[in-house]
C-alpha cells in the first residue's frame, strides 16, 4: 500500500494553461480520486462547482464555473480508474451538469468500508481512524458557486481527496483478506448502473406534504400546498432553496393561519422574511385567495394507496423467516443486515419464488448477495405452509 499521508500541493485550476498543466499530470497515471463540490444547500438549481482531483501525490481544484473547456479533461477522466467517497451522489451531478459517465471500475471508499464492517463510514471518521487525520468542518455549509473562493475553500475542497488513494488502498487490501473484494466490485458497478438511470416523476400528489402536515384537515392542507407551490415558484425564480425563501414550519403555521381568515391584506399578515415584499408579497397573498376559492370537492383528499395488494399471510411469514436467515448471515460477518438484503429485497425474493441465482439477479440483486441468500431462499420457499407457521412459533 502506497503512504499518501504527507501533505500534497494544491493546484487550482481555472486558466486554458492550468488546464494543460492537469491533462499533462492525468496522462501519467492510470487512477484517480475525485470529488466534487455542488451548491445544492443554497440554490435551486442544483450544479458542480468545483471538481476535485488527486493525480499521483497531487490535488488539483478544476473550477467548471471559470468559463473552462472541460471536455477534454472529462473525457481522460472516463477512461481512469476513479476512487470516490460516496460514488452515487458525485457520479449523479457529474451526470446532470456534464453528461459525465465512467467507462471503467470505480471504487467506493464507502461501499468498501461498510462491506469491511466498519461501524462509522464517514469520509472524516474513515479518515481519522484509518490515516490519523482530523479534517476540518469549517466551511461544510459554504456556497461554492460564489467566486472568488478564499483559500481556506481550496484547501477545505482538496481535503476531501488529498488522502482518498491511500484510504482506498487501506480498505482494499481489508477486503481482499475478508474474500469480499469483488464484492465490493460488482456493488461499484452496481451503483454506476443505478446513477445512469432515469429519474422517476416526482409524485405530485406527495410532494408538497411537508413534515409537520399529517393529521391536519383537508382544508388546511389546500392551503399548505398553495403556499408550497408559491415558494417553489419563487425558490426557482430566484434560484435559492426553497428554505431561504420560507422554512417549513413557516409554511405551516401560515396556512393554518390563512385557513383562518376572511380576508387577505398585504397589511394583516403575520409576521413574514423580510424578503417577502412587492411582487413576492402579492403573489403570496393571490396564491392564498386562491385556496380560499377552493370547493370542498378541490380540496386534497388522504394520499392513495400506491402500494397495490397487501402481501399474503404466506409470503410475509417466509419473508420473516429469510429476514432471520439474513440476520444470522450477517452477525456471522460482522456487516448490517440491510446491506445483505432490504426488507423489500428479501418480500420481492419470495414473492416472486427467485429460486436460482439469475432469478434473483433479473430482480436487481447483486450475484455475491443471491451467493449468501440463496441457499435458505430455496429452503424457505421449499417449506410448507404448515412448516412456515411451525417455524414461526
Amino acid at each position: 500500500m502506497t503512504n499518501q499521508k504527507t501533505e500534497a500541493p494544491i493546484d487550482y485550476v481555472a486558466t486554458a494553461a492550468q488546464m494543460g498543466v492537469l491533462l499533462e499530470a492525468l496522462g501519467a497515471v492510470d487512477r484517480v480520486a475525485v470529488d466534487t463540490e455542488a451548491d445544492s444547500f443554497h440554490h435551486f438549481h442544483h450544479k458542480v462547482c468545483l471538481i476535485q482531483l488527486a493525480v499521483d501525490g497531487r490535488c488539483f481544484v478544476v473550477d467548471p464555473l471559470a468559463g473552462l473547456d472541460l471536455s477534454g479533461m472529462l473525457g481522460v477522466l472516463a477512461d481512469k480508474r476513479l476512487i470516490f467517497h460516496d460514488a452515487g451522489y458525485d457520479l449523479r451531478m457529474m451526470l446532470s451538469s456534464f453528461g459525465f459517465c465512467p467507462k471503467r471500475e470505480i471504487f467506493d471508499t464507502m461501499l468498501a468500508a461498510r462491506l469491511a464492517g466498519l461501524e462509522n463510514i464517514s469520509l472524516s471518521a474513515l479518515l481519522e481512524e484509518i490515516v490519523g487525520v482530523k479534517m476540518s468542518k469549517q466551511n461544510q455549509r459554504a456556497d461554492w458557486s460564489q467566486r472568488p473562493l478564499s483559500a481556506d475553500c481550496i484547501a477545505y475542497a482538496a481535503e476531501d481527496i488529498r488522502y482518498l488513494v491511500y484510504l482506498a488502498d487501506h480498505l482494499a487490501e481489508k477486503l481482499e483478506s475478508l474474500g469480499r473484494i469483488e464484492w465490493h466490485r460488482e456493488y461499484c458497478q452496481w451503483v454506476v448502473g443505478q446513477t445512469q438511470l432515469p429519474k422517476e416523476p416526482q409524485d405530485l400528489e406527495k410532494i408538497w406534504r411537508i413534515p409537520g402536515t399529517h393529521g391536519l384537515e383537508p382544508r388546511q392542507m389546500a392551503f399548505v400546498r398553495a403556499v408550497w407551490q408559491w415558494r417553489q415558484e419563487q425558490a426557482d425564480k430566484a434560484d435559492l432553496s426553497p428554505f431561504r425563501i420560507m422554512h417549513n414550519e413557516q409554511v405551516i403555521k401560515l396556512a393554518l393561519w390563512a385557513e383562518q381568515q376572511e380576508q387577505f391584506r398585504p397589511d394583516s399578515l403575520p409576521r413574514l422574511p423580510k424578503h417577502c415584499k412587492g411582487a413576492r408579497l402579492r403573489l403570496l397573498v393571490e396564491a392564498m385567495q386562491g385556496a380560499a376559492k377552493l370547493t370542498e370537492a378541490e380540496w386534497p383528499g388522504p394520499l392513495r394507496n400506491q402500494r397495490g395488494a397487501r402481501p399474503s399471510a404466506d409470503v410475509l411469514g417466509r419473508t420473516e423467516l429469510l429476514k432471520k436467515e439474513c440476520q444470522k448471515i450477517a452477525e456471522s460477518l460482522g456487516l448490517v443486515p440491510q446491506l445483505i438484503a432490504s426488507q423489500k429485497s428479501l418480500m420481492a425474493a419470495v414473492n416472486t419464488k427467485s429460486d436460482t441465482e439469475e432469478k434473483l439477479l433479473c430482480i436487481g440483486w447483486m450475484r455475491w448477495q443471491a451467493g449468501l441468500l440463496l441457499g435458505p431462499l430455496q429452503g424457505i420457499l421449499a417449506m410448507s405452509a404448515q412448516e412456515v407457521k411451525k417455524a414461526l412459533r
